[in-house]
């Protein structure tokens, strides 16, 4: 803010056409002229940094989605893009505009050619969904029904409104991990967690989709297990008629 009001003093100082300015006047004029320069050269240099790195994860994903393309027409295994990297490479263009001029020829060609690898993401995604399937009911203990209820309630959680089509224990058995606690009153006490995971196929109203969950359950002090809790690690588009294959 301080240098663009800077910039429009300087501005309406030059405009203002003084035929004799004072020197120190003259003086002051040209060294906010100056510091001006070196700041947006600097503003410059950051957003060709930040476009840099942005370009550099542009070019792997575009030689990562390429490869995989090809190996997708000709039948064979590939791999989908993550969403991950596609929102790190969205995050460094808009780091990058920050600092860049608007019409900045560079960086919408960045933009243009990340625009074409979302496109083509998408299309790896749709046909991805294609080939997803549920793994089958593994679990047999006979708190199933628990699980199956803390599984519900973090996908009413996360996609309110979303019918359970399908959904399945896919592990045999708890998983139980040990580690150190520290309480409330600063003691350090060994805590026990045990895991399961659950896949559920939902239907939103913006498609079918695999959830893959995380279910667990914490040890209380009295070495019972806490309440059954769970929240969704994994979301994947899927045919409806892929279900119950």
């Amino acid at each position: 803010r301080i240098h663009a009001e800077a910039a429009e003093a300087l501005q309406e100082y030059k405009n203002a056409g003084v035929k004799e300015p004072l020197e120190l006047l003259a003086d002051t004029a040209a060294e906010i002229e100056s510091r001006l320069g070196k700041f947006y050269a600097a503003l410059d240099g950051l957003g060709r940094i930040a476009l840099k790195e942005a370009r550099q994860q542009l070019d792997h994903g575009r030689e990562f989605m390429d490869k995989n393309l090809a190996l997708a027409e000709r039948g064979e295994d590939f791999l989908i893009l993550s969403r991950d990297v596609l929102v790190g490479i969205q995050s460094g263009l808009d780091q990058a505009a920050v600092f860049l001029e608007k019409d900045d020829q560079e960086l919408a060609g960045a933009r243009a050619d990340y625009a074409a690898l979302d496109r083509d993401a998408a299309v790896l995604r749709e046909k991805w969904a294609e080939k997803i399937r549920m793994l089958p009911e593994k679990y047999s203990g006979g708190d199933a029904g628990e699980i199956r209820s803390a599984a519900e309630a973090a996908i009413a959680a996360e996609s309110p409104g979303a019918e359970v089509l399908r959904m399945n224990i896919v592990s045999p058995g708890w998983r139980e991990e040990w580690r150190i606690q520290e309480g409330s009153d600063r003691v350090a006490r060994f805590v026990a967690e045990r895991h399961v995971n659950v896949q559920a196929a939902v239907k939103r109203g913006d498609g079918v989709f695999l959830l893959t969950l995380g279910v667990y359950s914490i040890s209380n002090k009295d070495w019972s297990w806490g309440p059954v809790k769970a929240y969704v690690i994994f979301t994947d588009r899927m045919l409806e008629e892929n279900i119950h294959k």
